[in-house]
């Protein structure tokens, strides 16, 4: 009879074993899933979150397992939390999808209640007759905020190319208008009814002087001066001017904290800056109250937070008051040009439209914070001076 051999063991020798096989499996799966950058939430078919990644309960602010057992509604803005479990019941009786499958923008909703924008796709998975649906969600914040600089960048370059081509032809027109009525005034006896209109005109006409230089720093073609300047000694230079145009009712203070490097900065474009600043909080101390100018020294490492900015040393520029304030929609469309709160006759709404556009050319940037009634502080980070290494690129 032939030799009896055993039946060969597929689990023995050098083959994993099924045990192992399921350990490495959940290893792979878990490892992707605290990996991942985007967040990734697993519910059931009464929506009920069965798993969430680290990326998730981050984006959405909770604790690790925090998110594990609640309603996916938990991370949805009011009506769409309470509308979510219709939507999934009347797809699993119906199969109408209008999300699965796709990719959506949507509004998430943080455990402190905050909103923010996300990209949404959703899975399904079946297996029987079990159903589970996977979500993948992207924060599209920091795009949001990108796409809203760039809309912005792009109305600046709009008006620069207003400016750069009517400008100065209306300019030489206007000077002709103010000189007339100048000369017109001076030849009419004082007591004249018509002399007081004739005064008022070259008045006008140099508030339109203003308005035309402010439309001429719109116009890109001429990159800013950039120099090491002592930041302290710009402002010190400037404070005598600046308190007078506060005038009595406001205290005004100035706080030298920078230390003594020096900024990289065009210093006559960082003049007008800082008045322009001043003459915005200005506004809005109508009734009296304090103003303070502040430099101090900032350093940024790698991975700061801040896209907008390189790493490196800065200048901070701070100009702060205790005025009215601004709501958030008006902070949110402060530096957009033309944009004004104050009414034709007392603004152009071009202030702050050129002070955007004077630091994005030096490589900076402008932070504010303002509530109402709480005053306003806006800070102005610029690059400091570092002779060993090249000078930051001026930004278009």
């Amino acid at each position: 009879m032939p030799e009896q051999r055993p039946a060969h063991d597929d689990s023995a020798g050098s083959s994993p074993g099924l045990a192992e096989q399921l350990r490495s499996a959940e290893w792979k799966l878990q490892t992707i899933l605290e990996t991942a950058i985007d967040g990734i939430v697993v519910i059931d078919e009464r929506g009920c979150i069965e798993t969430a990644n680290r990326a998730a309960e981050r984006l959405f602010g909770f604790e690790p397992g925090g998110l594990l057992g609640k309603n996916v509604s938990v991370l949805m803005p009011s009506p769409v939390s309470e509308e979510h479990d219709g939507y999934i019941k009347r797809y699993l009786e119906t199969g109408d999808a209008h999300i699965i499958g796709l990719g959506r923008e949507v509004i998430g909703q943080r455990l402190d209640g905050s909103r923010f924008p996300l990209h949404l796709c959703v899975g399904e998975i079946r297996k029987g007759q079990t159903r589970r649906f996977t979500g993948i969600l992207h924060d599209l914040s920091a795009y949001k905020a990108l796409e809203r600089d760039l809309v912005r960048s792009q109305q600046l370059e709009a008006v620069g190319r207003l400016a750069g081509g009517i400008a100065h032809e209306f300019n030489n027109l206007l000077m002709a208008i103010m000189s007339c009525a100048d000369r017109a005034a001076h030849k009419l006896p004082e007591d004249s009814p018509a002399k007081k209109y004739l005064v008022e005109i070259p008045r006008a006409g140099e508030r339109a002087s203003r308005l035309i230089r402010q439309l001429l720093d719109y116009s890109r073609d001429k990159p800013p001066q950039r120099r090491p300047t002592d930041m302290n000694q710009l402002v010190g230079g400037l404070q005598k001017m600046l308190g007078q145009l506060l005038g009595a009712d406001v205290e005004f203070r100035v706080e030298l904290q920078a230390s003594s490097d020096t900024t990289y900065c065009d210093p006559a474009r960082i003049e007008q800056v800082l008045l322009n600043l001043v003459l915005n909080a200005r506004d809005a101390l109508s009734d009296g109250g304090s103003l303070c100018v502040r430099t101090s020294d900032c350093q940024l490492a790698r991975n700061h937070g801040r896209p907008d900015l390189v790493p490196g040393a800065y200048t901070m520029l701070e100009v702060s008051d205790d005025g009215c304030g601004m709501q958030p929609a008006t902070i949110e469309h402060a530096f957009e040009p033309f944009f004004t709160t104050k009414g034709s006759e007392k603004g152009s709404g071009l202030g702050l439209a050129v002070v955007h556009a004077i630091v994005s050319q030096h490589g900076g940037s402008i932070d504010v914070d303002s509530r109402p009634g709480a005053g306003t502080s806006i800070r102005i980070m610029l690059p400091r001076f570092e002779p060993h290494n090249q000078p930051p690129a001026t930004r278009p």
